[in-house]
């Protein structure tokens, strides 16, 4: 009876430790190719918050690693990658930011920091 209990005991040890290994699943990048309309945005730091600066702007991320946006804050026109689930953009002044992406079929966030301010963007798929 004793062996029987140990065993079980393994048994739900290697269970456990076997399911809490398994690797975070990646998001899918193709998911990005859409042009997204900003829903929600906020900037802050700790003397400012500006709350929908860029409420309404488009964002159109292409498969040839190029964008377009009708935000200045997001640059015009630039390039980007993707690593896992970051967004690393680069402006085409060449000013650069990092965003960590959450991507669905329909919805986009953006959040990171970039010029001294933590931003979130929430955005939707834009008919």
């Amino acid at each position: 009876m004793n062996k029987i209990i140990i065993y079980c005991l393994a048994f739900l040890l290697l269970s456990f430790v076997t399911s809490s290994c398994t690797k975070e699943k990646q998001p899918d990048p193709s998911l990005l190719y859409n042009t997204w309309k900003c829903t929600y945005s906020i900037d802050y730091n700790d003397e400012d918050s500006y709350e929908n600066s860029i409420k309404g702007a488009t964002l159109s991320i292409f498969p040839t690693g190029r964008y377009e946006s009708s935000s200045s804050q997001l640059g015009r026109k630039g390039t980007y990658t993707t690593n896992g689930n970051t967004f690393h953009a680069t402006t085409e002044n060449g000013d650069s930011f990092d965003a960590k992406f959450e991507v669905t079929e329909s919805t986009l966030v953006l959040s990171g920091e970039a010029n001294g301010y933590t931003f979130k963007y929430n955005f939707e798929v834009y008919n």
